[in-house]
């Protein structure tokens, strides 16, 4: 949204940080809108993925004592789900993979890395979620 009157403008600009979140947002809606009108089962498994990422990623809430802490590390979680996405769809992030290894069928990419982080931070909340909480406790 852009303003006529120049005085009000910068007034209403969005900051840098959250703007390129908006991008990113608006990326992975525009990419999962394209995958929804192609495959429907491709839709689905891009959207489970995409939960479970998110879901596992709730571990960022309890990892350390500050409550401040957590949630900017919870914000950072989700701020990073978009960026991936974009960064491993996007061209530049094709060519990457590509570059490091030819073999890998990019379009499953995005969804193939999501899952891998999802099983990692369940493992993670597994083994240290008891600990955690009896550290809180005691």
């Amino acid at each position: 949204v852009s303003s006529r009157n120049p005085v009000f403008s910068p007034l209403f600009k969005t900051p840098g940080f959250l703007a390129d979140f908006i991008d990113d947002i608006a990326y992975f809606q525009r990419s999962i809108s394209s995958v929804l009108s192609g495959s429907r089962g491709k839709f689905l498994f891009l959207s489970f993925v995409t939960v479970l990422f998110c879901v596992s990623g709730s571990l960022f809430t309890w990892i350390s004592r500050w409550p401040v802490f957590n949630v900017l590390g919870t914000l950072l979680m989700y701020r990073a789900v978009f960026f991936l996405y974009r960064l491993l769809s996007d061209e530049s992030g094709r060519e990457l993979v590509g570059i490091i290894s030819g073999r890998i069928n990019l379009d499953r990419l995005p969804p193939a890395v999501m899952i891998t982080l999802s099983i990692l931070f369940i493992v993670w909340s597994i083994l240290f979620a008891p600990r955690a909480k009896k550290r809180r406790v005691g």
